[in-house]
């Protein structure tokens, strides 16, 4: 089925499918850790708050640093994953949203792939914690009180108010720039290790240190991120599950099915259907 979100759901400007749902973590988290936390993707908009820790957070093939009180906003079907920098606490909020209205949600971070950061004046940052925390001490599995409803619109006024004010990515370095830029333009063709490094001059063990160090996964699990993502979208716009497989550089048809299963835990077809 088309992923829910385990939540409250309620009216927002007329539209009934509008739900949410908050989660706080605050585990210990070591540095080599990143290694494990695979890039993901989900069907709605993600919020990202961190609170302590010394991270940065990756959407696609931009690497945003992250302070206390910066938000990183995912849009659906952007796979993005943190990245550990240190050893220590790892705290921070997520927020998942769907059926915002698309002028919203524009204002809240542009068009996918732009704009994920977004950093505040000090003072917001600390009112944006406040009322993550309210919500989180007042969130309830039946219908939201007046105080978690004050404060989830209380932190949309404040993202919206602040989107203009997006933060640019980290540079990435001049070769890996140019790797992950054919291989986002060429996703569907032959993107193997092995292509990326006569292509670009490099050994494999330096085409895997750049993607480790900046991007915190290997190349073949950010070219399965990316076809991933692609799939999703285009089973979302209509087109049939055979013709999404080849067009997102599936060769084998089985393959793709049990690919896109393990992942999402759905088949494509599925999917497809649950989207009627």
């Amino acid at each position: 089925m088309k992923e829910e979100i385990p939540g409250l759901k309620l009216a927002f400007a007329g539209r009934e499918n509008f739900a949410y749902t908050l989660a706080r973590s605050a585990l210990y988290e070591k540095k080599e850790n990143h290694k494990n936390d695979v890039s993901h993707m989900h069907d709605a908009i993600e919020i990202y708050v961190n609170v302590k820790g010394s991270v940065s957070f990756v959407v696609g093939s931009v690497v945003y640093p992250v302070q206390r009180g910066d938000a990183i906003i995912s849009l659906p079907n952007e796979f993005h994953h943190c990245i550990y920098r240190s050893d220590g606490i790892h705290e921070h909020y997520c927020l998942w949203v769907t059926g915002l209205p698309d002028g919203f949600t524009a204002r809240l971070c542009g068009a996918k792939g732009e704009g994920n950061l977004i950093s505040m004046k000090e003072d917001d940052k600390e009112k944006l914690l406040f009322l993550l925390g309210v919500m989180d001490a007042e969130k309830s599995n039946g219908i939201p009180d007046n105080a978690e409803l004050s404060a989830l619109f209380g932190i949309f006024d404040l993202l919206g108010q602040n989107g203009g004010m997006s933060v640019k990515p980290a540079a990435l370095p001049e070769l890996l720039g140019r790797i992950t830029g054919y291989i986002n333009a060429r996703f569907a063709e032959d993107c193997s290790e092995k292509t990326l490094c006569d292509k670009f001059f490099i050994s494999r063990s330096t085409l895997l240190r750049l993607f480790a160090k900046y991007l915190g996964v290997t190349p073949s699990k950010y070219l399965l991120s990316l076809r991933l993502s692609e799939a999703k979208s285009r089973l979302e716009k209509g087109e049939s599950v055979q013709s999404v497989c080849y067009a997102c550089g599936f060769s084998d048809y089985s393959h793709f099915i049990a690919t896109f299963k393990k992942r999402f835990g759905i088949t494509p077809y599925r999917y497809t259907r649950s989207l009627q």
